[in-house]
């Protein structure tokens, strides 16, 4: 077995992952990213998430104004520049960007290599051990090789509270969580915009329930705005199954989205306008909304969220809405007050548990409804960072406070 020694272990390479490891590179840290995947990304890949919400003031201005700045910042304004990419608002006043899934893994990737982060693909975590409540190594399987990682920090971005459960810490669960998504584009579309689009899509739906051919399920099909682009877009499926993270749940939420987009294809195709479209591709991963979050030394709470509470120890900022995502429901948005938003304690950063144990990303210690805006990928950038730079700060010694206020003189607008 092959023994190597490091400074900070981050598992995960989406985005939150990136930016914790970003963060420690810039702080001089050695830092290796394990991924169990064969690519970097996270769901904003595998999931084919599409948008990068949570940077953004709510606001009807034509403009957006930026909520946050620093590397959050940086990385998105790089993302704009990728193909098709695009600065997106709503009626309501939401505002984000929308991206191709190849041009953002581009990006993504090109980060690591800038900041010269080491990344290991195919890696599964083994073992966890700590002492006296601090993580010594982690022993993981990387291309059938065992290797023990000595670490002095551990940053976890996985989204499945990796070391919280090999440890057994306590952990924020639900019964059921939020209904997961499927991803799925197609071709072959004569209409040329997006409204009429959506417009002719729900009315062959509604045809569809009417008369039997398809079931109420098929009712929460939702186009991604800004994803049509000659003759071709992209579609998000609500899965009609509870997520319970059980042993067999993933399969049967995959196995039954795929059944079920491959039908509504089939049955589309059949419509009058519809007759040349085509499935091209449906995103590999389902889309895993929220899950079990290790519990920090603070809990974000729904009335945090709700009433925009601000704080001294702030290291992440979003207005974006709650949103409640059921299987047998039409999404719900609940919205900050308007021009409003709220701040993020590094304490929902912290192990409870583990002095040297940090979390960020949509595993954040949260409760159900607070997490269900803080997971979007903006913030997960901006809590990566923040992690990044605890973390780092915890090994050189220097106190908590001067961590906080150097993230919040990087990435918080004040």
């Amino acid at each position: 077995m092959i023994s190597l020694n490091v400074d900070i272990v981050v598992i995960g390479a989406g985005a939150a992952g990136l930016a914790a490891a970003v963060a420690a590179s810039e702080q001089g840290k050695k830092v290796v990213v394990l991924e169990k995947q064969a690519y970097s990304g996270g769901k904003a890949i595998g999931a084919q998430v599409g948008t990068i919400c949570g940077l953004f003031h709510q606001s009807r201005d034509s403009k957006p104004h930026w909520l946050v700045s620093g590397y959050p910042k940086a990385f998105a304004e790089k993302i704009l520049k990728t193909d098709a990419a695009a600065l997106l608002s709503t009626e309501d006043g939401l505002h984000f960007i929308r991206y191709q899934v190849a041009p953002f893994q581009g990006a993504l990737e090109a980060e690591f290599q800038t900041h010269q982060i080491e990344v290991w693909y195919h890696t599964t975590v083994l073992d966890v051990l700590q002492e006296h409540g601090s993580i010594q190594q982690i022993t993981v399987l990387n291309n059938n090789q065992e290797t023990r990682l000595a670490c002095s920090a551990v940053i976890d971005c996985s989204g499945e509270s990796v070391v919280a459960k090999h440890l057994k810490l306590d952990l924020i669960t639900a019964a059921v969580y939020q209904a997961a998504s499927r991803i799925f584009t197609i071709e072959g579309l004569s209409i040329e915009t997006e409204d009429l689009l959506k417009i002719n899509v729900w009315r062959a739906i509604g045809r569809g329930v009417f008369n039997g051919e398809l079931g109420a399920e098929y009712k929460k099909i939702y186009l991604l705005r800004g994803s049509l682009h000659h003759g071709t877009a992209s579609f998000k499926l609500t899965i009609p199954i509870d997520v319970t993270h059980s042993d067999k749940n993933l399969l049967e939420l995959k196995t039954c989205s795929t059944e079920l987009i491959e039908r509504f294809v089939a049955f589309l195709s059949k419509q009058q306008g519809f007759e040349s479209v085509r499935l091209t591709d449906i995103a590999p991963e389902v889309g895993i909304r929220t899950g079990p979050r290790p519990i920090g030394k603070v809990i974000l709470k729904a009335a945090d969220v709700l009433q925009a509470k601000k704080i001294k120890d702030c290291i992440a900022r979003s207005a974006w809405p709650i949103e409640k995502w059921s299987v047998d429901q039409p999404v719900e948005m609940t919205y900050l007050p308007c021009g409003e938003y709220y701040e993020i304690p590094s304490g929902c950063l912290q192990s409870k548990d583990i002095n040297n144990l940090f979390f960020a990303g949509r595993m954040i210690s949260a409760d159900d409804t607070a997490i269900a805006s803080a997971r979007v990928i903006g913030v997960c950038l901006q809590t990566g960072y923040a992690a990044g730079v605890l973390a780092s700060s915890q090994i050189s010694r220097e106190s908590q406070q001067e961590a906080i206020s150097f993230i919040q003189s990087k990435q918080i607008i004040l």
